[in-house]
């Protein structure tokens, strides 16, 4: 099942704006799927990435990943990632 969740996160990073696209491999709902990037530091285009789908709550987290242009980003660090990033639960490699 990672290796589905891989096949998102690089569906996102080829088109940034075509999530609404995505089917969830869990739940297999579509126009479920959402994401954000954290970069290290603000200007910085390498970061972490959480994805995750709405409907089942289920996703991935991933660490030391590039970050798209046109990508949704969470820069200002006054901003609590749990007021945006839902609790989910994170799908491990096997």
């Amino acid at each position: 099942m990672f290796n589905k969740w891989i096949e998102i996160y690089s569906s996102i990073v080829d088109n940034p704006q075509n999530v609404e696209n995505l089917t969830c491999p869990n739940c297999k709902k579509k126009g479920t799927i959402d994401y954000y990037f954290i970069p290290y530091t603000p200007n910085n285009n390498l970061g972490s990435v959480y994805i995750w789908c709405a409907a089942c709550k289920k996703g991935i987290y991933l660490d030391r990943v590039g970050i798209p242009v046109n990508a949704k980003k969470i820069v200002d660090e006054s901003i609590n990632l749990n007021d945006v990033i839902p609790a989910f639960t994170k799908i491990t490699p096997d």
